[in-house]
């Protein structure tokens, strides 16, 4: 499991913390670690550059948690914990960082189509629906007729260089 180090400024959260996150396996520091946990706003900007954080905050805080999540916080759970929430929040943080790149390719259990492929569909199901009439398909596509006769090329010489 992970090296947790905790910066936590509440007592009895700092406790309960260490036993939840030993129950899991995990080991704790107060000087580096895998990731780090705390309850402090300030604290979590600064680790944020050093590790992937997990902010721990009370319902009055979610703005704030947030912003510092566009900061570079990883996530944050709310105060009053959940048994168990901490340990999957860390062990989802690290999973993701050591996730191998797929290049864009997003796990989703589905083939996931590039958006110029949608597009072609889609133009295409227009004219289907249109039976050919390029001036109607474009109207209905909201673009104008110039930019679908190009588009259809684009699409023609594709397919042909494809043979």
């Amino acid at each position: 499991m992970a090296c947790v180090l905790l910066n936590i400024t509440s007592v009895p959260l700092r406790i309960t913390l260490e036993v939840m996150l030993h129950l899991e396996g995990h080991t704790l520091s107060e000087i580096a670690g895998d990731a780090a946990v705390t309850d402090s706003l300030p604290h979590a900007a600064d680790l944020a550059g050093q590790y992937p954080v997990l902010l721990l905050v009370p319902a009055a805080q979610v703005a704030d948690a947030v912003g510092l999540m566009r900061k570079g916080v990883h996530d944050y759970a709310l105060l009053p914990l959940q048994p168990g929430e901490v340990p999957f929040k860390i062990e989802r943080i690290l999973a993701s960082l050591s996730a191998p790149a797929h290049d864009g390719v997003i796990e989703t259990g589905q083939e996931l189509k590039s958006l110029a492929a949608m597009e072609e569909a889609h133009i295409r199901l227009a004219l289907r629906h249109c039976k050919g009439n390029q001036l109607q398909a474009a109207k209905l596509l909201g673009i104008g007729r110039n930019t679908l006769w190009r588009k259809l090329r684009r699409y023609a010489a594709q397919q042909s260089d494809d043979r």
